[in-house]
Parts: C-alpha cells; structure tokens; sequence
C-alpha cells in the first residue's frame, strides 16, 4: 500500500512540479544597420512558449533611458507567440551602440537578455551648414580633434572554445573638439564591440570592451579598425591574437560523467 502512495505521488505532483513555461525567441540579437542622429527607431523579439505551461512577463528592463521596452501582457499559453518591443532613441547618440533589455519571466529560464545595436549616423556640423566647406576645414586645422589608445596590440593567450573573453581599453581624446567615433570593424567579423559613448569630448575617455568569438578552433590573428572624425589619423588599427584551442579531456570527462549509471 506504501508504494502505491508513493507511486500515486509521484505520478501527479512531479509532473506540475517540473512543468515550466519556455520562452523561445526567434533571435536575441537585432542590427539596425546605420541610421541618422534623432531617429527613433524600433524592432520587436518574437517568441513562442514552447513549454507545457502559461509564462507570464514579470518585467523588462532597458540598460540606458534611451531604450524604451514594452511587452506582451497576461498569460502566453503552451504554443502560443509573444513580443517584447525595444525603441530607441538615437537623439545626440552618434557613433555605434550596443543596449541590453533585461527579461524577468516565470520562464524556465527567468532572466534572459536581448540586444539591439547599430551605428548612428552624425548630423552634419553647423560649421558646414552655415560658413561652407572651407570654413569647415579652416576650423579643423585650429581645433581638430585627437585620437588617443591605450595601447594598440593584444594578445589573449590561450582561450578554451566556448568561453566569451572580453578586454577592455580606453579612447582619449587630446584634441580641442569633440572626438566621433564613426565605424567599429573586425576583417574577420569574429569580434564582438562595446562602447560605452561615440563620443568623446575634449579631454576626456571613454570604454572600448571587446569580446572574442571562441566557436572556431583556430590562431586568431586579425586587425580591429576604429575610424573617426580625427582628420589626422582618421583610422587606427589594433592587432588582436589569440589561441583559441579545444580542451579534449574536459570534453572526454562531461561525456563520461553524463554516460554514468545512477548511483544505488
């Protein structure tokens, strides 16, 4: 009769206790490309609930106040579509960016995180607009703005494949006007880039983070190349390396411990 009970408990209580709503995004990541400086843009992550119970949206939190996110309400029922809406507002934002939205569910897995990024395009100087283009280039010679890296190399070592390395540097400008950063690029698009402003004001700095792709088992060796308004050096290149191997007995150790029998 005991394991009857037993039997019977297990049957209905552990079903609903494992039961569990699953949010499955169509993608986590959206590029808007390039887009002009006051812009307000928009992009909506759909999912589905995959799982075998209603999810619900507990909140949804921007990483600046230039995101906006708005979501869908209420239950999401098994097999039933959801939307989690990012806007941004590119207004005195040029140069590029990465936002996160933050997403807090009764989910599976409760916080997740979507990205919206792209490249904001400056609005033409009023240099330009009201004195003309030799009153534009006389006011670069006098006050021209100046690129400044902390260093101009890295080398990661070696990296095991699947870790996400990340290495920050800073961005001075030494000059007299504000310093645009214009472009972000990696020859071999396997560099991932965080900026913490496009723009940098006169005696001031900002955060480069970047962040190596580890899918591929090889010797990287690629250039990263900043470009922007500095009419001297209009692009800087940095060289980064890095090792990046396939750790065979760790592999070798997870498929054995996953293949054990149960433990009596």
């Amino acid at each position: 009769m005991k394991k009857i009970c037993i039997w019977l408990f297990l049957s209905f209580v552990l079903p609903s206790v494992f039961a569990q709503g699953i949010m499955n995004f169509k993608d986590e990541t959206h590029d808007f490309g390039n887009i002009d400086e006051g812009m307000l843009v928009s992009y909506e992550f759909e999912f589905t609930n995959t799982g075998d119970q209603p999810l619900e949206i507990i909140k949804v939190d921007a990483s600046c106040g230039c995101t906006a996110p708005s979501w869908t309400t209420g239950s999401i029922y098994p097999n039933k579509k959801g939307i989690i809406k990012a806007t941004f507002d590119s207004k005195d934002k040029p140069g590029p960016f990465t936002k996160s939205l933050t997403v807090k569910s009764n989910s599976k897995k409760q916080h997740l995180l979507l990205y919206i990024k792209g490249f904001v395009k400056a609005k033409a100087s009023g240099i330009a607009n009201t004195q003309g283009k030799n009153a534009e280039n006389s006011a670069i010679k006098l006050n021209p703005p100046s690129f400044q890296l902390d260093r101009y190399s890295f080398d990661f070592g070696k990296v095991e494949s699947g870790e996400k390395p990340k290495q920050r540097f800073t961005i001075s400008n030494t000059g007299q006007e504000n310093l645009v950063i214009t472009s972000l690029e990696s020859k071999c698009n396997c560099i991932s880039f965080g900026l913490s402003n496009g723009v940098v004001a006169p005696g001031q700095s900002e955060v480069l983070e970047l962040t190596i792709n580890t899918d591929k088992i090889h010797l990287l060796d690629d250039v990263f190349t900043i470009s922007s308004n500095d009419p001297f050096n209009p692009k800087r290149e940095m060289k980064i390396k890095a090792d990046i191997y396939e750790n065979f007995g760790k592999q070798m150790f997870l498929e054995r411990k996953s293949n054990a029998p149960f433990e009596r």
